[in-house]
């Protein structure tokens, strides 16, 4: 006799596979090269704050400016994070990394907003850019969690 369970089961246990992702992983991969772009020009300006710490004479003026090009590119991180949010629903995995890492980068922000051009930024640029590396990461690895490759979780 003729049972239809087989055959569900079968249709169950077979992954999806499409030729092109939805439209939903596709601005969710975007939304991450954009947050991947933004994190590296925020790398970029803590560089320039490092070396503006480390220098004999800095011109508060160009620490001031510098330190805005920082907080203006985790400003725009944390919206295309926010922005992430509603998409991240695709897979609970990055839901979860995006959610450790909004939290670690609102850290982050704070931080960045003590910075006082002094040499006590020292180590809070050392754990700034720790930190900016560490969720360019886990930007790489929710990357290929919504493209169905393996992907460890970084902490």
């Amino acid at each position: 006799m003729w049972s239809p369970i087989p055959l569900i089961l079968l249709v169950l246990a077979t992954p999806l596979t499409t030729a092109t992702p939805s439209a939903k992983t596709t601005q969710l991969l975007s939304t991450l090269s954009s947050l991947t772009l933004t994190q590296s020009a925020a790398l970029t300006a803590l560089s320039r704050l490092q070396n503006l710490t480390t220098s004999a004479a800095t011109d508060p003026l160009i620490h001031t400016a510098a330190k805005s090009d920082l907080q203006t590119f985790l400003t725009a991180s944390a919206q295309l994070r926010a922005n992430l949010l509603p998409l991240s629903s695709i897979n609970p995995q990055i839901t979860r990394a995006l959610a450790a890492l909004m939290a670690s980068q609102a850290i982050d922000a704070g931080v960045a907003n003590n910075l006082t051009g002094g040499p006590g930024d020292v180590p809070l640029l050392v754990r700034l850019r720790q930190d900016l590396a560490v969720g360019l990461e886990k930007c790489d690895s929710m990357k290929a969690m919504a493209t169905g490759g393996p992907a460890p979780m970084v902490t």
